[in-house]
Formats: C-alpha cells, sequence, structure tokens
C-alpha cells in the first residue's frame, strides 16, 4: 500500500495506476484484521471492485504462500482475464501457484520462527520497489536516473526536485530553470523539450505525445 500511494507523487501517474488491496480493509494497514486473510469471499467482491479486465495485471503477494485471501484474488483477476503474477518467499515446490509469472524470494527462515514481516516483509518492499520503478521507466517517467513525470506542484521538495532537475539537463541556473517550469505549468518534460527545441508548452506536449511522452525518444529522434 505504501509503494501504491508513492506512485502518484513521484510518477503522476493516476491513483488508479497502482492500486492496494489488503486482506481486512484499509484499517488492516493499522491494526491487523484477524482471520481476513482466510476471507476468500471478501478477496472476490474486494478485486471485483476493481474492476479488473484484459490489459490489467492482477500482483498478488504473499510472502508464506498460502493466504487463500491472495489467491482467490488471482483467480478472480484470471477470470477477467487479467494477467496475474504471485511473489512469495518459499521455494515453488513447497506452495505452487499457477499465475502467469512468479516470484519467489527465498529469504530463509526467519530469526523469529514464522515472523514473515521481518527478512521476507523487507525484501517484500523491496521488490515491489524494483517492479513499480522498472514499470515506471518503461511508460518513460523516467529520464537517465532522473525522475522527470513527478507531481511539481504537490510539495515544496518535489518543486525543488523539479527545478534542480531541469537545470541539470539544461544547463540553466536554478533561477531560470524554475521560471522555466512555472511557464510549462510544473511539468518537467514539458520544461526540457520547450528549452531543448526552443519552443511553447503546446507544441513541447505535442513532440512528447508524437513519442509516448518519453523524454530521451523526444530529445534524441527530433534533433
Amino acid at each position: 500500500m505504501i509503494d501504491a500511494a508513492e506512485c502518484p507523487p513521484t510518477f503522476m501517474t493516476d491513483p488508479s495506476t497502482v492500486q492496494a488491496v489488503i486482506a481486512g480493509g484499509p484499517q488492516a494497514v493499522f491494526r491487523s484484521v484477524e482471520h481476513a486473510e482466510d476471507n476468500t469471499e471478501a478477496a472476490r467482491r474486494d478485486l471485483e471492485a476493481l474492476d479488473p479486465a484484459p490489459g490489467d495485471v492482477v500482483f498478488g503477494i504473499s510472502t508464506g504462500g498460502t493466504a487463500r485471501y491472495v489467491r482467490e484474488a488471482l483467480a478472480c483477476g484470471r477470470e477477467h482475464g487479467a494477467a496475474t503474477v504471485f511473489l512469495a518467499c518459499v521455494p515453488s515446490d513447497e506452495v505452487t501457484d499457477d499465475a502467469d509469472v512468479s516470484i519467489r524470494v527465498i529469504t530463509g527462515p526467519e530469526v523469529l520462527a514464522g515472523s514473515t514481516r521481518l527478512k521476507a516483509g523487507t525484501a517484500t518492499k523491496m521488490v515491489l520497489n524494483m517492479i513499480t520503478t522498472l514499470t515506471m521507466v518503461r511508460l518513460g517517467k523516467v529520464y537517465r536516473n532522473l525522475m522527470v513525470d513527478l507531481n511539481a506542484r504537490a510539495c515544496e521538495k518535489l518543486t525543488d526536485r523539479a527545478t534542480r532537475t531541469i537545470a541539470t539537463l539544461t544547463g540553466l541556473s536554478y533561477e531560470d530553470a524554475h521560471a522555466l517550469l512555472d511557464r510549462a505549468d510544473g511539468r518537467v518534460k514539458t520544461a526540457v523539450v520547450m528549452h531543448t527545441f526552443d519552443c511553447s508548452a503546446p507544441d513541447a506536449d505535442a513532440r512528447l505525445r508524437q513519442h509516448d511522452g518519453h523524454l530521451g525518444r523526444t530529445i534524441h529522434k527530433e534533433r
């Protein structure tokens, strides 16, 4: 849920792009809801509320691999034509699955036997970070190692980061980069294209659309 919450400000994704569902509902983030992971009816109800369809991916996470809630959610997604991914921290020969993609991160026995919030939980967060980050790279929301699709209007920290990113990519001073960001209505990629081609914001946006929003393709293919 943390990883999903971080995507909109970091990559300017619509909140519906990466959605988190947890057994027991949002309140389970703050206080455990016992037996929720066994509730298959709730899993089906929760997933169908998202209206999964072909083109979507249902990503099931169960560190021990046995949570019935997760397995039922994957089955429901498959029935609706969505692709499925299963992430667990146990070998597949111990707990099998029939997802389209099976990711197994074998973290071994926990320091406290059975407490998967330790090694397995930490490893799971790292895997999810990698998957969402790589996805955003493929979607053109990253250029080099810089976040170029962040929400520059979200807070002062992101405004500063956006300004510094523009300064890095254009060679402008911080003040000039900030002014350019304003003219681009807070859009980093638009600002960089405006500077590169000495064009207006609408023209820059049009150039980006021609290359599916990828800044690198726009800059290098049009030069």
